[in-house]
């Protein structure tokens, strides 16, 4: 199961880097994930310090965090505990 949530923390710092700041649910659904394993792998970079979540009048919206220096992080550097708090993720859905 770790290696899928690490998976998934890959998919979702792709799309960020890619895509920029997203709201919580376009990016469960543009990345088709579970709730639960989206949940999990934002906690995942969360815990890592790769990401920045804030909320707005679409929810939670999840952005990548620059470092230091102004430059990313690969994602391939998240590695560490998957925790995450399902508190995190309900109401965070976004509006249609």
């Amino acid at each position: 199961m770790e290696s899928s949530i690490g998976n998934a923390a890959g998919v979702v710092w792709r799309y960020l880097d890619e895509k920029g700041g997203t709201a919580l649910g376009k990016l469960k659904r543009d990345t088709k994930l579970s709730e639960q394993v989206l949940c999990m792998a934002v906690g995942w970079l969360a815990r890592e310090g790769l990401v920045e979540l804030a909320r707005d009048k679409k929810g939670l919206v999840v952005a990548l965090r620059a470092s230091p220096t102004g430059r990313r992080r690969a994602g391939e550097d998240a590695v560490g505990a998957a925790r995450s708090t399902r508190a995190g993720c309900t109401g965070a859905r976004s509006t249609p």
